[in-house]
């Protein structure tokens, strides 16, 4: 049976390939949440706002 890769101390890359991911998933996660609030409040977007999203699509 094929354990797949398993996190040792001479192997930690699956857990930094782990945490890179659910880093990066917390990123959009919430630039998601602030755009969605300043739609819902209909607030109109920033420079701010602008510069924030350029940062995450750079961010990969």
């Amino acid at each position: 049976m094929d354990e797949g890769e398993t996190i040792s101390d001479e192997r930690v890359a699956p857990l930094i390939q782990i945490l890179a991911w659910l880093f990066l998933s917390f990123c959009i996660i919430s630039v998601a949440a602030q755009f969605i609030t300043k739609h819902a409040m209909s607030k109109p977007f920033e420079v701010t706002d602008i510069l924030l999203f350029v940062a995450l699509v750079h961010s990969y």
